[in-house]
């Protein structure tokens, strides 16, 4: 089965939801919302190819969205690797540099 690893920039981008939702709601709020896109993604090894192809933004490139963010995700041979985790509101293309 395939394992998840995230990039420096998709922790960055969980931290960063963790602290927003707790300025805007709570410390209980944050981690919960952030637990469930944590369990959306150890998800994917058992469907890696659950997630929309993202051609538009890198031809290896797959996303899925988990309440208001998206995690986009590249399928290896050993690894799921997640680029990053962005609302769904984000331009995803400038953000992710996966040009």
């Amino acid at each position: 089965m395939l394992k998840i690893r995230l990039t420096q920039t998709a922790e960055q981008h969980l931290e960063d939801i963790w602290f927003y939702t707790l300025n805007e709601w709570s410390e209980e709020q944050a981690n919960q919302y952030v637990g469930l896109i944590e369990q959306g993604v150890m998800q994917l090894p058992s469907n890696p190819y659950i997630g929309k192809a993202r051609p538009d933004i890198n031809k290896d490139l797959r996303s899925r969205q988990i309440q208001k963010h998206v995690v986009f995700y590249r399928v290896g041979t050993e690894y799921i690797d997640i680029i990053g985790i962005l609302h769904s509101c984000m331009d995803a293309g400038k953000r992710l540099h996966e040009k």
